[in-house]
Parts: C-alpha cells; sequence; structure tokens
C-alpha cells in the first residue's frame, strides 16, 4: 500500500511531498537522536520548485530518507528536469542543499517525530523552544531545552553549535559550554565523541566524519 500526503511549509521554502513506501513505517518508527526521537522510514520526499525559494532551484528533488547509524540520511538523490526546464549538469547538483533539504523535511512534523517522556511508547511532533528560550541563562529549564535541540541535530545530521548560533543566536563557545553541563546533569544522553557525517551539500558516498561539539553547520 503506497500513501502519500503532501505539506506546504513557510512561504520561503519549496513545497516538500511526503510518499512513505508503505504504512509500516509509521507503525514500526525506527529510533534516532540517541532514541530521544523516532523517525517514520523509509520514506521518499519529492521538492518541488519554488520562485519563492530563498535559493531557487530550478529542478524536482526527490530525496530517499531512512536510517543509518542512529539519524536521518538521505539514502538515494534523484533529479528531474522540469517542462521547459534546463537540463540536469554537475553545477546544478553542486547547488542542490541537501543537508537543508533533510532538516526542513524533518521539520515539517511528517518523517522524525519526538518520544513522549511522559507517555510510554507514544511520539509526537517535535516543536522547537521559542526564539528567545536561552535569555534565562543556564537554568536547568534552558538546558532541557539545549538537549532537546541537541537530540535533534543528532537526529536529523544538523550541527548541534551550528544550530543554537544559526536559529537562537547562542555563541558557539556559550552554546559548548552548555552542551557539557547539560551531559553532566543527564539531559544529554550521548557520549561527548559520538560523530556524525557531515552532509553540506556532498551526494558522494562517504562524507567525512566530525565531532558533535566542534560541528559547523551541517550543510546548507
Amino acid at each position: 500500500m503506497t500513501y502519500l500526503r503532501s505539506v506546504s511549509l513557510d512561504p520561503q521554502v519549496p513545497r516538500y511531498h511526503f510518499m512513505p513506501e508503505s504504512l509500516q513505517a509509521f507503525a514500526q518508527q525506527k529510533a534516532v537522536g540517541g532514541g530521544m526521537f523516532r523517525a517514520a522510514v523509509p520514506t521518499k520526499v519529492r521538492v518541488e520548485p519554488s520562485p519563492d525559494d530563498l535559493e531557487p532551484i530550478e529542478h524536482t528533488v526527490v530525496m530517499h530518507l531512512d536510517v543509518v547509524e542512529g539519524r536521518l540520511v538521505c539514502t538515494r538523490l534523484d533529479v528531474e528536469m522540469v517542462q521547459g526546464g534546463p537540463s540536469v549538469t554537475a553545477e546544478v547538483l553542486r547547488r542542490i542543499p541537501v543537508g537543508r533539504f533533510l532538516r526542513e523535511a524533518a521539520a515539517s512534523g511528517l518523517t522524525v517525530f519526538e518520544v513522549d517522556v511522559e507517555k510510554e511508547g507514544q511520539t509526537h511532533p517535535f516543536v522547537a523552544p521559542p526564539p528567545d528560550f536561552a535569555e534565562a541563562g543556564m537554568t536547568d529549564d534552558v538546558l532541557r531545552e539545549v538537549a532537546r535541540l541537541y537530540h535533534w541535530a543528532l537526529a536529523t545530521g544538523d550541527a548541534p553549535l551550528g544550530l543554537l548560533e544559526r536559529e537562537y543566536g547562542v555563541p558557539r563557545g556559550k552554546a559548548s559550554r552548555w552542551i557539557s553541563v547539560a551531559r553532566r546533569r543527564g539531559y544529554v544522553k550521548d557520549a561527548p565523541t559520538d560523530t556524525v557525517e557531515d552532509l553540506g551539500t556532498s551526494t558522494t558516498a562517504h562524507p567525512r566524519k566530525i565531532r558533535f561539539d566542534e560541528a559547523g553547520d551541517g550543510g546548507r
């Protein structure tokens, strides 16, 4: 059985169409992000070109998503020429922001779900903290949110330091210290030496390995 659902995100990003391979992907979700999230995979995400995209593309992109080593990854990428549009070239492939497309697809709430710590066996769409959540300083509540964002980055191939700086304006030095404290207090569940592949915009099969606490922006 094939299940198709479409969703439109912010007008500034392309339109995403989700095509899970079967309903079993929802029933038997795979653990990601240190077990703090679950992913409904394998699935395909079709990204349609949009003139409102911050980085316009003129091709349709189909990403095949699955879980590898505890995180959501793109296992295959298909690029299609649209009617009347330009052909697919090496330059076109280099311009496709695979990391950003993957993160935005995950943020839609249709692929990656947060484990409900109060209700065993249940999950819900991830809701990010408000933009000003870090203004209170290094409180327990803030550190819990930092840990949630850390595990979200772990799940989706993003880099925690890059995420905290890019979306919340937390300098990397401060973010690194907060993650370390959150780990000592038990909010971050993984060891500090865990690694993630830096997706960047590469479509190669052997991305570079980097430490989480030293990571950059995890792809465009």
